[in-house]
């Protein structure tokens, strides 16, 4: 029911979106944009975001049930296929894995569970500084690996890709796995060597056409009316309802009968 202008975009692969505009609807406050995973859906960012000297991978992602994350294929974002990095589940745990290049992945192992996380939105970051990989949850480090030996991320397989709720196929081309099923949203991969804390209202640009949606709040409020009495009145279903009557009396705000 709301409007946006313009209604779509062209983004340049290989950019990322940092102007997204702010949409408008009667009633509700706008909150963010954000894609939709149903289980069969992904996004494929293709090879430009595979930087190998450092890189920062910053994503935010929601589910109504963290413990349903349990499967081992499972993928946030992706691209390990004989090489690259990924965020997934290892042993039920949060796994944040990375190739050193020429000696095999090295990856920073966390203590921290799926079913752990709460209802809602998370942050992960994943760093790899030139020496070591770095993983994030919610801002903080939870996990680091043991150090690189050649420096470098590898990416042996030369079609691979980059791809969003999925994990790479057998040729690296095309997804493979269970899919990711829930909300993504701030997803940001830099050539930069620290985590990213400007993600906000970003997002790094596939290789193809993808659809933004939109989540609202509806707005409340307290109506006050006239001089000498205050009836609070809250917006409920497209209507200002009365709540609780009060009045004036001897100096004071009293409720009426």
């Amino acid at each position: 029911g709301g409007s946006v202008s313009p209604s779509s975009s062209t983004f340049y692969y290989g950019s990322t979106i940092t102007d997204m505009p702010t949409p408008t609807m009667d009633n509700y406050s706008f909150d963010y944009w954000y894609v939709n995973f149903d289980g069969s859906n992904y996004l494929n960012l293709g090879r430009h975001y595979m930087y190998t000297d450092k890189i920062s991978i910053h994503l935010e992602a929601y589910m109504d049930n963290w413990a349903d994350y349990h499967d081992s294929s499972m993928r946030l974002i992706s691209c390990t296929e004989s090489g690259g990095w990924n965020i997934e589940s290892s042993d039920s745990y949060i796994n944040f894995a990375c190739y050193d290049a020429g000696y095999g992945y090295k990856s920073a192992t966390t203590s921290v569970t799926w079913a752990s996380l709460s209802t809602g939105w998370h942050s992960f970051d994943l760093v790899f500084d030139g020496s070591k990989a770095h993983g994030y949850i919610d801002g903080t480090e939870v996990a680091t690996s043991e150090a690189y030996v050649s420096g470098a991320i590898g990416y042996t397989n030369e079609t691979n890709s980059i791809f969003v709720g999925a994990e790479a196929g057998g040729d690296g081309s095309t997804p493979a796995g269970q899919y990711f099923t829930g909300k993504i949203r701030n997803l940001v991969i830099t050539n930069s060597d620290t985590i990213n804390t400007s993600a906000n209202g970003k997002f790094s640009a596939p290789m193809h056409d993808f659809t933004l949606e939109t989540n609202w709040s509806k707005i409340t409020g307290v109506l006050r009316i006239g001089d000498s009495a205050y009836t609070p009145y809250k917006y409920i279903d497209e209507e200002w309802i009365q709540v609780v009557p009060y009045a004036y009396i001897d100096g004071e705000w009293k409720q009426g009968n």
